[in-house]
């Protein structure tokens, strides 16, 4: 469950009456989610989504987000756009806690999903990548490789007691990045968190992209690799046939070039780390109401790609 902030009808009331957005109908916590607590909203005009920012989520960020997706917005990608309230603000606070209310995406994450879904999926982060091109602010992104060996530093004793021999990888494997870790290749804006559980779909087609609360600048075949984990390995196995209909749908819209292509390998071994790292940080938190998953998952991952060394 993902409700961290619980909110009663006359809060969430008094917080749509500083909106010109009508009367409230219906409301629900959505528990789907991790990082924020999020509301699904009905009034007598539209629906909406209001989400609390929770603790990861930095306040002073909360801007480069919020211009972030009225970029994507308006250059033609469906996601979440930021509503003004009647005094012109996008922020609001309650509880100590900044929210906003967001236009509602029609469409449902997919459960299961084929090589043409992959396709679409590919196309789409590289559309996403194309388009920040011009979006002119910079964010450096806060689960870099610095921050997976301080990440593990601050675990290690946990991870040997819970996941013996575990330890072991992931500190010879950082030793490998370390060594190895991407530089001089094209970068710009990344979603960094284009899971399924991130894009919405109507029909099997992209309806929308939601949860851009990790983009920042970085390297954009490191998203690419990010993007790969998630869609093209079926309860830890490899999917080569979604992996090539990923890629060639990325590379419909932008080329990658010889020396990103050179570095896929390291990039998804990265991407691996950073998750298996941030899952057994998760794993571990004593907070009520969390949703965990498990950061085996990236293990696997990890090790399929420290044996195999994908091509594309």
């Amino acid at each position: 469950m993902a409700v961290h902030t619980v909110l009663e009808e006359h809060e969430i009331k008094k917080i749509l009456n500083l909106y010109d957005v009508g009367e409230l109908i219906e409301y629900k916590g959505i528990t789907e989610g991790i990082e924020n607590t999020n509301y699904f909203l009905k009034t007598n005009k539209k629906k909406y989504i209001l989400t609390i920012f929770e603790k990861r989520v930095k306040q002073r960020d909360l801007p480069f987000y919020l211009d972030l997706m009225d970029h994507i917005k308006s250059k033609g990608i469906n996601c979440p756009r930021s509503l003004l309230s009647i005094q012109k603000k996008r922020l609001q606070s309650i509880k100590k806690k900044k929210l906003a209310i967001f236009t509602f995406i029609d469409g449902k994450c997919l459960k299961h999903w084929n090589k043409d879904i992959c396709y679409s999926v590919g196309k789409k982060l590289a559309k996403l990548h194309r388009l920040s091109a011009n979006f002119h602010k910079e964010k450096n992104n806060d689960f870099s490789i610095n921050k997976w060996v301080k990440i593990f530093e601050k675990l290690k004793k946990k991870v040997h007691s819970y996941f013996p021999e575990t330890d072991s990888i992931i500190s010879k494997e950082l030793n490998f990045l370390k060594e190895n870790w991407l530089k001089n290749l094209p970068k710009g804006i990344i979603h960094a968190d284009l899971f399924p559980d991130n894009i919405l779909f109507e029909n099997n087609k992209i309806s929308g992209i939601i949860d851009f609360y990790f983009s920042c600048t970085d390297f954009f075949v490191y998203d690419l690799a990010i993007t790969i984990n998630a869609w093209c390995f079926n309860k830890n196995k490899f999917q080569h046939s979604f992996f090539s209909s990923l890629v060639n749908g990325y590379q419909s819209e932008r080329k990658l070039t010889n020396q990103e292509k050179k570095k896929l390998n390291i990039s998804l071994r990265g991407a691996a780390i950073r998750f298996l790292l941030t899952r057994l940080l998760d794993f571990y938190k004593e907070e009520k109401n969390f949703l965990k998953k498990d950061p085996l998952d990236f293990l696997n991952i990890l090790s399929f790609h420290i044996r195999n060394d994908l091509k594309c």
